[in-house]
């Protein structure tokens, strides 16, 4: 039960290509992770601000070769009929990626992305926004963000990565002590 050599060869060449996993996507050489932690607000200032933990990224360069790779990013913030992104005239304070290392990012050092000036809006009326005191509409919201060469803007060498979170305020609080009419 010996293969013949044409089936042999053909057998080792599909092999090899498909242990290339260049044949199957392209590795991006930047890993983005974006996390939006709870509880979430309606005001998208309160993911930036000083105080709040809400909003992280994580950065690392895949390639172990490269040092002081310099970076920008750039933010969606997508809901039903809104959407609001990072202008693409707009570059922000570049970041620095060493080959191996991550980089956390909070929310106040990403808050000059989530400016409105600094933000394409479609859907939603900008002045609006701006005096509700950046309070976004209830519902379900997809953040996302990719990296691209600061250098080349628009060469991106992230896949795009994202997170969905569902934003709404809350009910206010019922009593339930002490009970309509009773003494204290």
């Amino acid at each position: 039960m010996y293969l013949p050599l044409r089936q042999l060869i053909l057998c080792l060449s599909v092999f090899i290509l498909l242990g290339n996993g260049s044949t199957w996507a392209q590795i991006s050489p930047v890993d983005a992770r974006l996390q939006v932690q709870p509880p979430y607000s309606i005001f998208l200032s309160d993911y930036t601000s000083p105080a709040s933990d809400r909003l992280r990224l994580s950065l690392m360069l895949l390639d172990l070769t490269k040092s002081g790779l310099e970076v920008g990013l750039r933010f969606k913030l997508e809901a039903p009929g809104i959407r609001m992104a990072t202008a693409p005239d707009y570059h922000g304070v570049p970041f620095y990626l060493d080959g191996g290392q991550q980089l956390m990012l909070e929310g106040h050092e990403l808050a000059e992305y989530f400016l409105p000036q600094h933000m394409v809006f479609q859907g939603m009326d900008v002045g609006q926004f701006i005096r509700n005191g950046t309070r976004l509409p209830e519902g379900f919201y997809r953040f996302s963000v990719e990296v691209y060469e600061y250098t080349r803007p628009g060469k991106v060498i992230s896949r795009p990565n994202f997170t969905t979170v569902w934003i709404s305020l809350g009910n206010p609080p019922l009593l339930s002590l002490p009970r309509c009419g009773s003494t204290i």
